[in-house]
Protein backbone atom coordinates (compact mmCIF):
# COMPACT_ATOMS: atom_id res chain seq x y z
CA UNK A 1 0.00 0.00 0.00
CA UNK A 2 1.20 3.51 -0.71
CA UNK A 3 0.78 6.62 -2.79
CA UNK A 4 0.87 6.28 -6.56
CA UNK A 5 4.37 6.13 -8.03
CA UNK A 6 6.66 4.25 -10.39
CA UNK A 7 10.16 2.87 -9.96
CA UNK A 8 13.23 4.99 -9.30
CA UNK A 9 15.01 6.69 -12.18
CA UNK A 10 18.15 8.15 -10.60
CA UNK A 11 19.26 9.59 -13.93
CA UNK A 12 16.20 11.84 -14.16
CA UNK A 13 16.78 15.55 -13.69
CA UNK A 14 13.80 16.27 -11.43
CA UNK A 15 13.34 14.86 -7.94
CA UNK A 16 9.75 13.93 -8.80
CA UNK A 17 10.79 11.79 -11.77
CA UNK A 18 13.86 10.38 -10.02
CA UNK A 19 11.81 9.14 -7.06
CA UNK A 20 8.97 7.83 -9.22
CA UNK A 21 6.32 10.32 -8.16
CA UNK A 22 4.28 12.63 -10.30
CA UNK A 23 4.45 16.30 -9.40
CA UNK A 24 0.74 16.20 -8.61
CA UNK A 25 1.32 13.53 -5.95
CA UNK A 26 4.16 15.50 -4.40
CA UNK A 27 2.10 18.69 -4.27
CA UNK A 28 -1.19 17.14 -3.18
CA UNK A 29 -0.02 14.32 -0.90
CA UNK A 30 3.60 14.56 0.23
CA UNK A 31 4.18 18.27 0.81
CA UNK A 32 1.03 18.77 2.94
CA UNK A 33 2.09 15.84 5.14
CA UNK A 34 5.65 17.17 5.36
CA UNK A 35 4.27 20.52 6.48
CA UNK A 36 2.27 18.83 9.24
CA UNK A 37 5.25 16.76 10.40
CA UNK A 38 7.60 19.75 10.32
CA UNK A 39 5.16 21.87 12.28
CA UNK A 40 4.76 19.09 14.84
CA UNK A 41 8.54 18.91 15.30
CA UNK A 42 8.82 22.68 15.78
CA UNK A 43 5.86 22.86 18.16
CA UNK A 44 6.66 19.76 20.25
CA UNK A 45 10.45 19.47 20.15
CA UNK A 46 11.69 22.88 19.16
CA UNK A 47 15.45 22.51 18.83
CA UNK A 48 15.66 19.38 21.02
CA UNK A 49 17.00 16.75 18.59
CA UNK A 50 16.33 13.75 20.82
CA UNK A 51 12.63 14.56 21.14
CA UNK A 52 12.36 14.24 17.36
CA UNK A 53 12.97 10.49 17.68
CA UNK A 54 9.80 10.10 19.72
CA UNK A 55 7.86 12.24 17.26
CA UNK A 56 8.98 9.95 14.44
CA UNK A 57 7.79 6.95 16.43
CA UNK A 58 4.35 8.34 17.19
CA UNK A 59 3.43 11.04 14.70
CA UNK A 60 -0.05 10.46 13.26
CA UNK A 61 1.27 11.87 9.99
CA UNK A 62 3.68 8.97 9.55
CA UNK A 63 1.28 6.42 11.01
CA UNK A 64 -1.14 6.94 8.12
CA UNK A 65 -1.86 3.43 6.72
CA UNK A 66 -2.05 4.92 3.22
CA UNK A 67 1.72 5.44 3.26
CA UNK A 68 4.50 2.99 2.50
CA UNK A 69 8.20 3.27 3.32
CA UNK A 70 9.08 5.41 0.30
CA UNK A 71 6.23 7.82 1.04
CA UNK A 72 7.40 8.05 4.64
CA UNK A 73 11.00 8.65 3.56
CA UNK A 74 9.92 11.48 1.27
CA UNK A 75 7.85 13.12 4.01
CA UNK A 76 10.70 12.94 6.52
CA UNK A 77 13.18 14.41 4.03
CA UNK A 78 10.81 17.20 3.00
CA UNK A 79 10.06 18.02 6.64
CA UNK A 80 13.59 19.31 7.16
CA UNK A 81 12.99 22.54 5.27
CA UNK A 82 9.77 23.15 7.22
CA UNK A 83 11.59 22.69 10.52
CA UNK A 84 14.45 24.97 9.48
CA UNK A 85 12.12 27.81 8.54
CA UNK A 86 9.98 27.33 11.64
CA UNK A 87 12.94 27.32 14.01
CA UNK A 88 14.55 30.26 12.25
CA UNK A 89 11.38 32.28 12.75
CA UNK A 90 11.28 31.41 16.45
CA UNK A 91 14.99 31.98 16.99
CA UNK A 92 14.72 35.45 15.51
CA UNK A 93 11.61 36.17 17.61
CA UNK A 94 13.43 34.97 20.75
CA UNK A 95 16.60 36.94 19.97
CA UNK A 96 18.72 33.87 19.40
CA UNK A 97 17.79 31.96 22.55
CA UNK A 98 17.58 28.17 22.36
CA UNK A 99 14.11 26.74 21.87
CA UNK A 100 13.97 23.45 23.74
CA UNK A 101 10.52 22.06 24.38
CA UNK A 102 11.15 18.45 25.26
CA UNK A 103 8.34 17.18 27.44
CA UNK A 104 7.39 13.91 29.06
CA UNK A 105 8.22 10.74 27.16
CA UNK A 106 5.75 7.93 26.68
CA UNK A 107 8.66 5.63 25.76
CA UNK A 108 10.70 6.26 28.89
CA UNK A 109 13.29 8.51 27.27
CA UNK A 110 14.99 11.03 29.56
CA UNK A 111 15.33 14.27 27.61
CA UNK A 112 16.66 16.11 30.67
CA UNK A 113 19.76 13.92 30.62
CA UNK A 114 22.14 15.57 28.19
CA UNK A 115 25.11 13.35 29.06
CA UNK A 116 25.13 11.10 26.02
CA UNK A 117 22.48 9.65 23.76
CA UNK A 118 22.77 6.25 25.45
CA UNK A 119 21.55 7.77 28.73
CA UNK A 120 18.84 9.85 27.07
CA UNK A 121 17.38 6.82 25.30
CA UNK A 122 18.31 4.24 27.93
CA UNK A 123 20.24 2.00 25.53
CA UNK A 124 23.85 0.73 25.49
CA UNK A 125 26.54 2.91 23.93
CA UNK A 126 27.21 0.09 21.47
CA UNK A 127 23.67 0.45 20.15
CA UNK A 128 24.13 4.17 19.52
CA UNK A 129 27.45 3.44 17.83
CA UNK A 130 25.72 0.88 15.62
CA UNK A 131 23.10 3.43 14.62
CA UNK A 132 25.75 6.05 13.84
CA UNK A 133 27.54 3.50 11.68
CA UNK A 134 24.30 2.51 9.96
CA UNK A 135 23.48 6.12 9.09
CA UNK A 136 27.00 6.83 7.83
CA UNK A 137 27.38 3.70 5.72
CA UNK A 138 23.85 3.07 4.48
CA UNK A 139 21.99 6.38 4.46
CA UNK A 140 24.41 9.21 3.72
CA UNK A 141 27.00 7.75 1.38
CA UNK A 142 29.03 10.63 -0.01
CA UNK A 143 27.12 13.38 -1.74
CA UNK A 144 24.11 11.37 -2.86
CA UNK A 145 21.31 12.74 -5.02
CA UNK A 146 17.99 13.25 -3.24
CA UNK A 147 16.49 10.22 -4.95
CA UNK A 148 19.35 8.03 -3.68
CA UNK A 149 18.77 9.37 -0.18
CA UNK A 150 15.06 8.56 -0.47
CA UNK A 151 15.88 5.03 -1.59
CA UNK A 152 18.38 4.55 1.25
CA UNK A 153 15.86 5.71 3.86
CA UNK A 154 13.19 3.50 2.30
CA UNK A 155 15.51 0.49 2.61
CA UNK A 156 16.18 1.34 6.26
CA UNK A 157 12.46 1.51 7.01
CA UNK A 158 12.01 -1.89 5.36
CA UNK A 159 14.98 -3.41 7.21
CA UNK A 160 13.57 -6.17 9.44
CA UNK A 161 16.70 -6.07 11.62
CA UNK A 162 15.91 -2.54 12.81
CA UNK A 163 13.49 -1.92 15.67
CA UNK A 164 10.91 0.90 15.61
CA UNK A 165 13.30 2.93 17.80
CA UNK A 166 16.17 2.36 15.37
CA UNK A 167 14.05 3.44 12.40
CA UNK A 168 12.80 6.53 14.23
CA UNK A 169 16.40 7.39 15.11
CA UNK A 170 17.37 7.16 11.44
CA UNK A 171 14.40 9.32 10.42
CA UNK A 172 15.29 11.91 13.06
CA UNK A 173 18.88 12.11 11.79
CA UNK A 174 17.66 12.52 8.21
CA UNK A 175 15.22 15.27 9.14
CA UNK A 176 17.89 17.03 11.22
CA UNK A 177 20.42 16.95 8.40
CA UNK A 178 17.90 18.29 5.91
CA UNK A 179 17.05 20.98 8.48
CA UNK A 180 20.72 21.94 8.70
CA UNK A 181 21.08 22.00 4.92
CA UNK A 182 18.06 24.26 4.50
CA UNK A 183 19.21 26.50 7.35
CA UNK A 184 22.57 26.98 5.65
CA UNK A 185 20.79 28.03 2.46
CA UNK A 186 18.45 30.42 4.26
CA UNK A 187 21.20 31.98 6.32
CA UNK A 188 24.65 31.43 4.76
CA UNK A 189 26.29 33.90 7.17
CA UNK A 190 25.68 31.51 10.04
CA UNK A 191 23.44 33.81 12.06
CA UNK A 192 21.39 30.86 13.23
CA UNK A 193 24.28 28.80 14.50
CA UNK A 194 23.16 27.15 17.68
CA UNK A 195 20.03 25.03 18.01
CA UNK A 196 19.45 24.64 14.26
CA UNK A 197 23.00 24.37 12.97
CA UNK A 198 24.40 22.40 15.90
CA UNK A 199 21.60 20.05 16.92
CA UNK A 200 22.45 16.52 15.95
CA UNK A 201 21.91 12.87 16.67
CA UNK A 202 24.62 11.16 14.67
CA UNK A 203 28.11 12.35 13.94
CA UNK A 204 28.81 14.05 10.65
Amino acid sequence: MGLQKQGYDHEATSVAEATGYGMDTILAELIPRALLLGQQIVQVAGACPTMVVEIMMDSPVLADPCLDSRDRAMIVILSGSVVARGLLTEIVANKGRDILRAGLSIHGFDYRNGQGLDRVFGVPKTEIAMLDEYVSRRIFIGMEAVSRLVENVEKALDDALLSPFHKAFVEAVVSRRMTGFTASQINPMGLIAGPVAECGLAAG
